[in-house]
């Protein structure tokens, strides 16, 4: 899911691409922070998450999600579409109101841990987001800034993907407004895979010559949109408990749904 959205820059500050190890660290830690706002111990915001592909070959290529996150200490809960998550206790589960399913995964202490860590000044980090992306960064106006990491084609990979991801946040808070992530995949075309596009709708638009090459030439950017964040608001409550969704059948040892959920599928993955 990727593409860029928002273009109102004024007075651009352009840092060159060949920075130094100080600038590199201090844009690396400041995505970090910015990205991180989430390990707070409450949090809620609201999204729309905008997919587009070049070309379309597919309905699911192009579309647009609302969604919505809670975070409450441990207790986590978000919806994506008709997709819904809930951490709670040692419990995760993935609800899919398309699919009418449910599937029950359980959380060990040491992953909730790792949920609410970044490694903002974690010198392995720093020297991996440097040898994997160039990193920049530019002020917009508004009190805006981006920071923007375009990545590094590694020689000898045999199916290229340039990978571009990048932040706008507000200066003050550090709060993101929107995350982009544009992917760029290129592959050299032999008989089998013309053959397949060939058998797929829409497959042939896939297709570039570049220097005399027939390569698949797809690109797909997937644009998040912050409408609205607020951290720290003690009102900030989880809308639902695992029991709106299960409840534990201490006879036969399984999980029923209950409510609008007790016809779906319930798959335990412990």
């Amino acid at each position: 899911m990727r593409v860029l959205i928002i273009i109102m820059i004024l007075g651009i500050c352009n840092f060159a691409t060949a920075q130094s190890d100080v600038d590199t660290s201090e844009l690396v830690n400041e995505f970090a922070r910015v990205m991180g706002f989430t390990n707070q111990p409450l949090v809620h915001y609201i999204t729309s998450t905008k997919l587009e592909s070049v070309p379309v070959v597919e309905t699911t290529d192009t579309m647009s999600i609302n969604g919505e996150f809670f975070k409450v200490d441990a207790i986590v809960y978000s919806k994506n579409g008709p997709d819904e998550m809930l951490l709670e206790d040692s419990l995760m589960i993935e609800v899919n109101n398309s699919r009418k399913s449910i599937w029950v995964h359980k959380v060990d202490t040491s992953t909730l841990k790792r949920l609410n860590v970044i490694p903002f000044y974690s010198d392995d980090l720093i020297k991996n987001f440097r040898n994997t992306y160039v990193i920049q960064k530019q002020k917009l106006q508004n009190g805006l800034c981006k920071v923007s990491l375009k990545g590094k084609i590694q020689p000898g990979n045999p199916v290229p993907v340039s990978t571009t991801i990048s932040v706008v946040f507000a200066e003050k808070t550090l709060l993101p407004q929107i995350v982009t992530i544009d992917a760029v995949i290129r592959q050299v075309v032999d008989d089998e895979i013309s053959t397949a596009l060939k058998l797929q709708e829409g497959g042939e638009k896939m297709i570039q010559v570049i220097d005399g090459k027939r390569f698949i030439v797809r690109s797909q950017t997937m644009s998040v949109f912050y409408k609205f964040i607020e951290t720290g608001n003690t009102q900030i409550a989880i809308p639902k408990k695992i029991s709106s969704f299960l409840e534990f059948d201490k006879a036969s040892q399984k999980f029923l749904g209950v409510g609008d959920f007790q016809d779906y599928e319930i798959t335990k993955t412990f």
